[in-house]
């Protein structure tokens, strides 16, 4: 962690300054690896672990985060000791991410459709950063000038932000998650940006502190997503981009690929997903269905515009511009050739977007919003 991230930073709990009050290791620029923050109010002390910064509620601290904590003491240090910043190859991140995304992915079992499914999803993560492209391409059309700090808000591995990044050239570049396995390969992946440990319900940032906030495919599955949004208008400042599930659209893409499940009770959702992937025979079961559908929430795009617009936000719906920055993906061939029909054909792409937006069934909320 930089020392500078600090001014943008704040107490997760109380909103208050933090300080560096303990160096155990940091790079030879002075980057923190190993150490403790404190907040100047509340006295809460935070670990930061292999140079991420785990700015969460205590009761969520991991048994590592704690060692940290009890490591240091509760007296303030500075005697660290200077470790170089490990820089992986471009393989050795490739092998990373499998890895991850395979533990992590629901496309397990004999079936020959999920291994296919499950390494289209590895390449994605992996080397299709330009495909990530047409949310940076989107945020062009809407911003007045080059943001200088970009928060990615459920990053995961960093594909997205490293294609922001590339294009803005932002001072500062952070990542915020939750989970401790995706923040080691994302700082990995690109240690120039800052990633922190944090919860999208407590964001640990100051008002107004972050130009442009980008949400891609995180909000349908955080329990308290109406939180997550005043939070999210709370620390962006120029814009906010937020891309994920409608819940008025008749079919859900990306999670169960099925008809209808954004419509209905998750108990009948399982059984029409069971019933639509027997009939793909794909493999998947009715368990691992279960559990996503559980993990999922689908929100209506007119309720996250609603909800924002209360927070002072102006709410700007960016479907038509979004499609037409959208590359064809390997997931969905025939939705591809839609995109690209759409793509050369700018009348029947306003008369089809005019249409979806009308009866508020977009396939996907994708919104731009911008303080007024």
């Amino acid at each position: 962690m930089r020392s500078q991230t600090l001014d943008i930073l704040c107490c997760p709990l109380c909103r208050g300054g933090l300080d560096i009050t303990h160096r155990r290791a940091v790079s030879p620029e002075g980057r923190l690896r190993d150490g403790v923050l404190a907040c100047r109010l509340c006295k809460t002390r935070y670990p930061v672990l292999s140079w991420v910064p785990r700015l969460i509620t205590p009761e969520a601290f991991t048994a590592s985060e704690h060692a940290m904590l009890n490591a240091c003491g509760k007296d303030r240090a500075d005697s660290p000791s200077v470790i170089e910043e490990e820089r992986l190859s471009p393989a050795e991140i490739e092998n990373r991410i499998r890895r991850q995304v395979l533990d992590k992915v629901a496309y397990k079992g004999g079936s020959e459709k999920l291994r296919v499914r499950a390494e289209m999803d590895v390449e994605y993560r992996i080397s299709h950063t330009e495909e990530k492209g047409k949310f940076v391409r989107t945020a062009d059309h809407y911003l007045a000038e080059p943001p200088k700090t970009i928060l990615d808000l459920g990053g995961g591995q960093g594909g997205t932000l490293s294609a922001f990044r590339e294009r803005y050239k932002p001072e500062t570049a952070i990542l915020l998650d939750i989970d401790p396995e995706w923040m080691e390969v994302a700082w990995l992946r690109d240690p120039d940006t800052e990633v922190i440990r944090g919860d999208a319900n407590q964001m640990p940032f100051k008002d107004g502190s972050i130009d442009l906030l980008v949400s891609t495919a995180t909000l349908e599955h955080l329990p308290r997503w109406r939180t997550s949004l005043e939070e999210m208008a709370r620390v962006s400042r120029q814009g906010l981009l937020c891309y994920g599930p409608n819940g008025l659209f008749p079919y859900d893409f990306g999670h169960l690929d099925t008809p209808f499940v954004t419509w209905l009770p998750n108990g009948p959702a399982s059984w029409v997903a069971l019933l639509w992937h027997r009939l793909r025979r794909t493999g998947r079961t009715f368990d691992s269905m279960k559990n996503e559908l559980e993990e999922t929430f689908y929100i209506p795009r007119p309720t996250v515009a609603r909800l924002l617009r209360r927070q002072g936000l102006n709410v700007k719906n960016a479907f038509s511009e979004f499609l037409k920055h959208s590359v064809e993906e390997g997931y969905h061939p025939r939705a591809g050739r839609l995109k690209r029909l759409l793509y050369r054909n700018p009348w029947m792409r306003r008369c089809f977007c005019g249409t979806l937006s009308f009866a508020c069934m977009e396939p996907n909320v994708y919104l731009f919003y911008r303080r007024p």
